[in-house]
């Protein structure tokens, strides 16, 4: 049976365990939130049932010391847990009566775990916010090992390790992964881990022009693995540095090999090539334009570079090679 929830009009007789009935305005948010990326889709439809079927599971707050409410005038309590119920109250009413269960007061330390832990499972908590309170909580248990952290989020060490590797990359290129970056702008957290190698210029460079190129994970990896490559002194062949005479054989080979597999598709009947569309719909043609939109970009790219018209070519002509043998 559910415990009934009542307002007090004094916090002398508050004690651990109590289900009370909050003003909204009163409940100070918890200074340690891992969180600060709240999707604005849910918060709205938290937002709509909360205003036509009210709250219904209590948030967790503890109650401020003196001090605490010395410093925070008209505050009696600190946010523990249910910060998206909190928020989508406000929206409804700024002073929205939100059933509360008093919890134990926590140091901030053991606060900020215990918010990490419960908010780590879920979808909106970006990266970021997951690397950051990853180290948090790593510093705070006097540097516990990658392994340990795996076993309190309930993950493997690999998660963890992904997650703080992201740490490494420059402010900027974190920027990137901002979930709240429109699609086209943004960085993939797979392909961003795969730029900790390189300096920082480097790596807001290539992340741009990943992006501005609209490259795919498969794409990103032909690339930034060349480009680790140059970075550690260049490919090898037979144990020996790759030559220019490699790289002539390289590109020759690529386009005997495009323009073979593509005879074979031109040479298609049509009544064949209309059969293989009958079972499609419009979403597959038009991704199929799409990747025939950036491989004619490429090629002409290719073809600028190699008739000498292009004197700058940022991802260099190998990498054009790469990126258009990755989609075939």
């Amino acid at each position: 049976m559910p415990r009934k929830s009542r307002t007090l009009d004094s916090d002398s007789n508050v004690v651990v365990g109590m289900v009370l009935e909050i003003d909204r305005s009163e409940i100070l948010r918890d200074p340690t939130q891992p969180r600060k990326y709240f999707d604005p889709i849910e918060l709205k439809e938290l937002e709509d049932s909360i205003k036509t079927t009210g709250q219904h599971t209590p948030i967790e707050v503890c109650v401020l010391t003196e001090e605490e409410i010395a410093k925070n005038p008209g505050m009696r309590f600190r946010l523990n847990i249910g910060e998206r119920r909190w928020r989508a109250s406000g929206a409804v009413d700024p002073n929205y009566k939100l059933r509360a269960i008093i919890s134990e007061r926590r140091s901030p330390e053991k606060q900020h775990e215990h918010a990490f832990l419960e908010n780590v499972g879920r979808v909106d908590m970006t990266v970021m916010e997951v690397a950051l309170g990853l180290q948090k909580m790593q510093q705070d248990r006097g540097n516990c090992t990658q392994g340990e952290l795996a076993s309190l989020c309930a993950r493997d060490s690999a998660w963890v390790s992904k997650h703080l590797s992201l740490l490494k990359l420059d402010s900027r290129v974190q920027a990137l992964l901002n979930p709240e970056l429109p699609k086209d702008q943004q960085l993939g957290v797979n392909t961003a881990v795969m730029l900790v190698p390189f300096p920082f210029d480097r790596q807001l460079q290539m992340a741009r022009y990943i992006i501005g190129s609209d490259m795919n994970l498969k794409e990103a990896r032909f690339y930034i693995g060349q480009q680790l490559q140059s970075l550690r002194g260049g490919a090898k062949v037979d144990g020996r540095r790759m030559r220019p005479s490699d790289d002539y054989r390289r590109v020759e080979s690529f386009l005997n090999r495009l323009t073979l597999d593509t005879k074979i598709v031109m040479d298609m009947p049509m009544s064949q090539f209309k059969k293989m569309f009958e079972h499609r719909d419009d979403k597959d043609k038009q991704r199929m334009l799409r990747s025939i939109a950036k491989a004619q970009s490429q090629m002409q790219q290719l073809h600028e570079a190699i008739d000498g018209q292009s004197v700058k070519a940022p991802p260099g002509v190998l990498s054009i090679v790469s990126r258009v043998a990755a989609n075939r």
